[in-house]
């Protein structure tokens, strides 16, 4: 919680909440040497290859995992405890389900505070157009691999 936000530009700094939940849920679920580049802000999402979640109420938030380099398939099959070959619907579900437990775990935090955010189902189509202009990407890698997790305020 003390670290991501060093990597995180000033303009996505309202993202460190639910960069530091999916951050710490990585480490625990997927592998523990998961790590952090410095984050960018774009103004659109990812296009292929990638799996979002709403999370709708006040203040909500839409949030993307999608491929870098090969890491995204290497998170699928560890998180799914499967042997997939390529990124698919199939290897995406399982990342569908890992982006639900990251924002699950983030809404059941701000639900504490009362907050409360809706989650809907994964969607694995350009979601740009449901994001607000600052959209922050934040690389994560895994060894020498790497994927994104990417957030923004929804429209």
């Amino acid at each position: 919680e003390r670290i991501v936000p060093l990597f995180i530009p000033e303009e996505g700094k309202q993202f460190a909440g639910i960069i530091s939940t999916a951050v710490k849920t990585l480490v625990r679920l997927i592998d523990r040497h998961v790590y952090v580049g410095k984050a960018e802000m774009t103004s659109s999402f990812p296009q292929k290859d990638m799996v979002s979640q709403s999370l709708q109420g006040e203040g909500g938030l839409i949030s993307c995992l999608s491929e870098g380099n090969g890491a995204l398939l290497q998170v699928c099959c560890k998180y799914a405890q499967e042997d997939f070959e390529q990124l698919d619907l199939d290897s995406l579900d399982a990342a569908g389900e890992l982006l639900n437990c990251i924002n699950g775990l983030f809404a059941s935090g701000l639900s504490r505070e009362g907050k409360f955010l809706e989650l809907m189902p994964p969607d694995y189509s350009d979601v740009t157009a449901k994001a607000k202009t600052e959209i922050c990407k934040v690389p994560v890698f895994i060894g020498d691999k790497k994927f994104y997790f990417t957030v923004a305020e929804l429209a």
